[in-house]
């Protein structure tokens, strides 16, 4: 059973953890509390690391999940000269905790079930002057001939306020939270299964 709909939304990150090692292999585990969550709900986004025989994670494709995984970890802030693997670990006395950062997420659905990624921003890279001339050799023309919006009577004249903005437009605007949340007891956690952790090596990129 779902509660939200595919799509990109805001999220508080509320915890991160370790998974148990299983028969997959291991995973990294941050809980996140999405943005227009009805009961407060946490969920869970997985991080593969390791497969079952001690290597890399891979995706069922093929590639290098635990890359992917290890630039979510970094986009969150774990990275440099403070990137020690051990201090993921909440028992560690220099524990690095994520909780109180936002980031962006993406629910995707797989049989009935949602299933929860950390979307990383695209570098800009500028496409070059060549190719924007020849762009405008294409469409410039058409585009010029095109009436502009503000004399458009069939096009909206304002931008949608603040309480229509979509989950996603109200990502950085949301209130800062004033102190690092703690984590439900475990039986709110929603906890993963085996499949659930499988699945999470498909992460979009």
């Amino acid at each position: 059973m779902t509660t939200f709909r595919n799509g990109t939304y805001g999220a508080l990150v509320v915890g991160n953890q370790f998974g148990q090692p299983n028969e997959y292999g291991l995973s990294y585990e941050i809980k996140i509390r999405p943005d227009g969550s009805p009961d407060g709900t946490i969920r869970t986004v997985f991080l593969p690391l390791m497969d079952k025989d001690g290597a890399r994670a891979t995706t069922q494709k093929g590639d290098d999940a635990c890359e992917k995984s290890l630039r979510i970890l970094a986009h969150l802030g774990f990275a440099g000269g403070i990137a020690d693997m051990a201090k993921l670990d909440p028992e560690h006395p220099s524990f690095h905790s994520f909780a109180g950062r936002r980031c962006e997420v993406n629910c995707d659905h797989y049989k009935d079930k949602e299933k929860w990624y950390i979307n990383i921003p695209r570098e800009y890279k500028p496409i070059g002057g060549d190719l924007i001339e020849k762009l405008d050799s294409l469409c410039g023309s058409a585009l010029r001939e095109m009436t502009p919006a503000e004399n458009n009577p069939d096009l909206p004249q304002q931008m949608p306020s603040e309480s229509q903005a979509s989950p996603a437009e109200q990502l950085f605007s949301a209130p800062a939270e004033t102190s690092q949340p703690s984590v439900p007891p475990a039986a709110n956690l929603d906890p993963p299964t085996p499949e659930d952790e499988k699945a999470a090596d498909d992460i979009p990129f």
